[in-house]
């Protein structure tokens, strides 16, 4: 499930998102919209003051009363402490995924003879997350008649795993502008913000 938060009086145009169905249009705010999993939502109004444990996860923001919410997330951009609080590592199957370094060759796709070759190794820095997911880091070569998606999903071992990937410091920051930018940009057009 996932939360949006966006301008509901806000302008729309209509794009036509895809390329190969012309027909088909779609209206896009011209301000910002901002897509976030449940727990995510969750942690952003947690972070902005609101009630973030409310189940139906819906509210709305009038545009007066902006500017302290503008305030408060200039301020979190800004102070890794405050940020602390709302970081969670990766879980996989109830584990905490160490990230480890481990080296993952790069792929050469050979046209001739339809196969996938292995290069030289490069470390790749999901490689703990990947060894808790069970997947194989070693050379895909699927040879004539098989796919590499259908090796791909032989490379998995085991059965289904369950996935929290966290939010980390980044995430955050890169969360928080996104919403700096909608809170001032919906001030400066005078529109109110709501998600649900």
């Amino acid at each position: 499930m996932s939360v949006t938060f966006w301008c509901p009086g806000a302008p729309t145009v209509s794009v036509t998102p895809y390329e190969d169905e012309p027909d088909y249009v779609e209206q896009q705010s011209t301000l910002p919209e901002i897509n976030l999993a449940n727990s995510n939502a969750r942690a952003v109004l947690q972070m902005l003051g609101l009630d973030g444990q409310n189940e139906d996860l819906c509210g709305t923001l009038r545009v007066a009363q902006l500017d302290p919410y503008i305030e408060r997330v200039t301020r979190f951009i800004g102070n890794s402490v405050d940020r602390a609080s709302f970081l969670e590592p990766t879980v996989v199957n109830g584990q905490v995924a160490v990230e480890q370094p481990l080296e993952q060759p790069q792929l050469v796709l050979d046209m001739e003879a339809g196969a996938v070759a292995a290069d030289a190794p490069a470390p790749h820095p999901r490689a703990g997350l990947y060894s808790m997911l069970g997947l194989d880091q070693s050379p895909v070569l699927p040879g004539p008649g098989r796919s590499l998606g259908a090796l791909l999903q032989e490379r998995i071992r085991g059965s289904a795993r369950m996935v929290s990937f966290g939010r980390d410091d980044e995430y955050l920051v890169r969360t928080a502008k996104r919403f700096l930018d909608l809170f001032q940009q919906a001030k400066e057009h005078g529109y109110d913000i709501s998600w649900g």
